[in-house]
């Protein structure tokens, strides 16, 4: 699979967040929109944690404000 292409989350929620680490963490090219600009910085320079079937990592995803 190809995976040049970039992809947008938007919604930095639980399932949106999910989706994006994981793809992220795939190698995927991701880019996640969060609701407000202090949500979107803590995920650009934290990551997010994920936790759960896909196993435990934290990811860090670029996302910007809407």
């Amino acid at each position: 699979m190809e995976k040049s292409k970039r992809i947008l989350v938007v919604g930095a929620g639980a399932v949106g967040g999910v989706i994006a680490a994981i793809l992220a963490r795939e190698q995927y090219d991701i880019w996640l929109v969060a609701k407000y600009p202090e949500l979107a910085e803590k995920i650009s320079s934290e990551g997010i944690d994920v936790s759960g079937y896909c196993g435990d990592f934290r990811m860090k995803v670029p996302a910007v404000a809407q």
